[in-house]
């Protein structure tokens, strides 16, 4: 199946929306070095060949390639999500990329240009019982909402300087066409998503469907104030 699962974007360039094309076709070449294999297509610079590899689960052949300084230089940004309930691809080889990624260029210089977004109950590029609609198949409508749009996160963030460190999710009862335009999901079935390694927690007891009803923590410190009850 192939859809968008990263976004990368840079001064003077056009958002690039990177797949990985898992479909055996007529038109992809079969790959002569790996019977079987077909070869992905070349859509994206050396550092969105290396997402490729990830998402398409060649996690070893990514983790070694997990220097985006270059990319960064240039004033790049690049933003990953996943389906929590992804049942093709596994959620954890984005995690290992983005990890990889932090290890290699260190935690300080990683989080200045890369985002991890890991969506709850949303399956392979839309769909699922979660929160599905985040904008996350093409560019934002306009007027353009950074805080509920991932495109448009990413927008804000290359030309203002403004990271994404939440966004808020809608669900669609017509999944592709929330994927589509995350103004067609429901407004009253939200979900708060946090950049990764932080989660959404409840704030009290307040209406559970709601975004507003959760913030973001870190995991040490939701096991801290757990303790501390």
């Amino acid at each position: 199946m192939d859809c968008p699962r990263a976004k990368r974007y840079g001064p003077g360039e056009r958002p690039l929306h990177v797949s990985a094309d898992l479909r055996p076709a007529r038109s992809t070449p079969r790959d002569t070095r790996h019977p079987g294999r077909f070869e992905r297509p070349r859509r994206a610079s050396a550092g969105g060949a290396v997402l490729l590899h990830v998402l398409a689960g060649d996690v070893s052949r990514a983790l070694t390639n997990a220097d985006l300084s270059g990319f960064a230089a240039r004033g790049g940004r690049l933003i990953l999500w996943h389906g929590w309930a992804d049942p093709a691809l596994p959620p954890q080889h984005t995690i290992d990329y983005f990890d990889a990624v932090r290890t290699t260029m260190g935690v300080t210089s990683a989080d200045r240009m890369l985002r991890l977004f890991m969506v709850p109950g949303v399956q392979h590029c839309f769909g699922g019982p979660g929160a599905n609609s985040f904008g996350q198949f093409t560019a934002p409508p306009r007027p353009a909402d950074p805080n509920a749009d991932l495109s448009a996160a990413l927008e804000r963030w290359v030309e203002e300087g403004v990271p994404p460190d939440d966004l808020v999710a809608r669900h669609a009862s017509s999944p592709l066409l929330g994927a589509l335009d995350w103004r067609e999901a429901d407004p009253h079935r939200t979900k708060l998503l946090c950049a990764y390694p932080r989660i959404a927690v409840p704030k009290g007891k307040d209406n559970s469907a709601l975004a507003s009803s959760y913030r973001c923590v870190t995991p040490a410190r939701r096991s801290a104030e757990r303790r501390g009850r």
